[in-house]
């Protein structure tokens, strides 16, 4: 990866080989020639999959991240922004075809994490589905500390209506 002093690229400080994109660096830095804050990566290579198949690239990230696959922007989750998953679309891909592919990470403050995933999407699997109705582990926080007995009145009933409520407690 190139590593740079600043959000936006600005002065390129180390370049060096990563095996890839999977770093925690928990508030530090990468390098002692960069601080804790305020700097930005980019990697670059090349995707090369051994099936063609639909993927999905997943990137955790805290802060901004951006993932490009053929030169086209696949996500863009440029932000100052706590941890969390961003989710390209579904991209296509062939068997032995090599694609350009090309990371970028800034670092503000704080946390500084950066985890670069590809699932392959399998077609014969059987779609999940999430239910609309409640489970009791939506409810515990607000039961472990009712702050009155009109709210917690209110949530039992919720609880006893199987149009809202399943499973059993």
């Amino acid at each position: 990866g190139e590593y740079f002093a600043g959000r936006s690229f600005e002065e390129l400080k180390l370049t060096r080989q990563d095996a890839n994109v999977d770093f925690n660096w928990e508030g530090g830095s990468p390098d002692p020639k960069l601080g804790k804050n305020d700097y930005s990566v980019r990697w670059t290579g090349k995707l090369t999959p051994k099936q063609s198949a639909e993927y999905v690239f997943d990137a955790i990230s805290d802060d901004g991240a951006r993932v490009f696959l053929g030169g086209k922007p696949v996500i863009d989750d440029w932000s100052i922004h706590a941890p969390h998953q961003v989710s390209s679309k579904r991209v296509k891909l062939e068997a032995g075809r090599s694609y350009d592919l090309k990371v970028e990470y800034f670092q503000a403050e704080g946390g500084a994490q950066i985890h670069l995933g590809l699932s392959k999407i399998d077609a014969k699997a059987a779609p999940q589905w999430f239910s609309t109705r409640l489970s009791p582990c939506n409810f515990y926080p607000m039961i472990a500390g009712v702050p009155s007995k009109a709210k917690a009145e209110r949530i039992l009933k919720i609880l006893k209506d199987p149009t809202k409520f399943w499973g059993e407690f």
